[in-house]
């Protein structure tokens, strides 16, 4: 009797599956079994209690040329969509609110690996909800610091702000100021940014008339000697600063 459930059981195994048919009436399936018949593949449809199982291509991925849409359950709106370029070396995703070309991907990956952040008219890099770069045709803008650990090459030159004209008795630097250009008939107190929080940062102040230039602070070393004193009182002078991170230190004047 157990050979012949044994013969039974060998044959049942091997033929009901060879013809696909898992489903049989009263065959109790498990993981395994259920698994082996849809790799095989025998299923290429099905449904458990209304869930389709086997080779079945939901709808929201499936596209005629590659093209795979992404959208959250239940809301039937199509949010984000991936498929090749016209190139067909890269494979780029975008908004399903725009009309995909090679320049407005928003996301490109190359066959070898190099990847772009891509903008019809911009693209920014925000951090923390706040933007800290953006691109655009004609540049890249970047707001805050920028910090580099290597060379710096410009080879198209460096532009700064614009250097303001100090034509009072007082004035605070800002920090877009990287020169000062001292034009009062008196004496004028600077009130400099704090040189420990922008280490390393230069300033130029130059006087165009015969008034002294002084600090708030005594946050100016001359020589290693610290005090307010930035510019004589002769016309003409002037004088390079650089924040040590304590001080603004005089590196250069005539």
């Amino acid at each position: 009797m157990k050979r012949i459930i044994f013969i039974f059981s060998l044959l049942f195994s091997t033929s009901v599956f060879a013809v696909c048919n898992p489903f049989n009436a009263g065959m109790v399936l498990t993981a395994t079994a259920l698994n082996s018949a849809i790799a095989s593949p025998c299923v290429n449809a099905g449904t458990i209690d209304g869930s389709p199982i086997g080779l079945v291509t939901p709808a929201a991925v499936k596209g005629t040329t590659g093209t795979f849409n992404i959208v959250q359950a239940g809301s039937g709106a199509t949010g984000l969509i991936i498929q090749p370029l016209v190139s067909a070396t890269q494979v780029g995703i975008y908004g399903a609110g725009i009309t995909p070309s090679n320049t407005n991907y928003a996301l490109t990956i190359g066959a070898a690996g190099n990847s772009a952040i891509n903008g019809p008219t911009i693209s920014s890099l925000n951090v923390g909800g706040s933007i800290i770069a953006s691109a655009t045709a004609s540049g890249v803008a970047v707001t805050g610091t920028l910090s580099s650990t290597g060379q710096t090459t410009a080879s198209g030159g460096l532009a700064t702000s614009v250097s303001p004209e100090v034509a009072a008795a007082t004035y605070t630097q800002l920090t877009t100021d990287t020169d000062l250009l001292v034009n009062f008939a008196g004496t004028v107190t600077l009130t400099l940014l704090n040189p420990a929080t922008y280490p390393g940062r230069y300033l130029t102040i130059r006087t165009y008339q015969a008034q002294l230039v002084n600090s708030a602070s005594a946050n100016v070393s001359v020589n290693g000697v610290v005090g307010s004193s930035i510019l004589a009182a002769t016309a003409g002078k002037w004088a390079r600063l650089k924040s040590d991170g304590v001080n603004w230190e005089i590196i250069t004047n005539n």
